[in-house]
């Protein structure tokens, strides 16, 4: 009988192999990045319990599976985020890490966003991490009309059913990323808390725009 966690192993390999290909993957996925990943399948097997696991690896594995299409985006987009006028080594450095963290859900959606606005805004129509309140951030300040628009990005994060679910997968060895969507009636609550959180980091006053994903892992 096949080892479950082999699967992921297997995958390990390829994936590496893909990112070994592609510079500006290369600074996300570093060596430190894929030891997690495989300590954190080594503990899953040792323990014969669920994960954690990385989520942005299992996303990883998903697209795997259809020529890491995304994946080449996500390159395209990290470059033209770590070459903007704006971005500091702080907010580079702080990308890389949360892409190291079990759940690097909201920094995925947030590399999309801002990768989407560069390659559709002149530069310098586009302020990345301006500072707004007591030391915060959002992603962005938009130039878009006649006015400035502070933006930020984030997602909401899988329901302990959801992560539940999730992990009997991992435990099979037979993950597939659904990506499905949240189930608002059930994560209403958790939806609205959200938006109040976020709403913090806002300069009163001001045009604020708040980009909420609602698809889970």
């Amino acid at each position: 009988m096949k080892n479950p966690y082999d699967f992921f192993r297997d995958k390990e390999k390829i994936i590496k192999k893909f990112v070994a290909s592609q510079s500006n993957l290369q600074s996300l996925f570093t060596g430190e990045f894929f030891s997690i990943v495989e300590k954190q399948v080594n503990e899953m097997e040792r323990t014969k319990t669920n994960g954690p696991i990385n989520s942005l690896f299992l996303w990883l594995i998903g697209d795997s599976n259809n020529s890491f299409k995304q994946a080449l985006l996500l390159e395209k987009y990290v470059d033209l985020i770590f070459t903007h006028p704006n971005t500091t080594n702080a907010d580079r450095n702080h990308i890389i890490g949360q892409i190291k963290s079990n759940d690097s859900t909201d920094t995925l959606f947030e590399i999309n966003i801002l990768g989407n606005l560069l390659t559709q805004l002149p530069i310098e129509k586009i302020e990345l991490f301006p500072r707004t309140v007591e030391s915060k951030d959002v992603e962005a300040r938009v130039f878009l009309v006649d006015r400035w628009i502070y933006l930020d990005a984030t997602a909401l994060n899988d329901s302990a059913e959801d992560v539940e679910k999730i992990d009997r997968m991992l435990n099979k060895g037979d993950y597939k990323n659904s990506g499905g969507p949240i189930d608002f009636d059930k994560d209403s609550m958790r939806y609205w808390g959200k938006i109040e959180y976020k709403s913090q980091q806002f300069i009163p006053e001001n045009p604020n725009v708040l980009i909420l994903s609602m698809a889970g892992t």
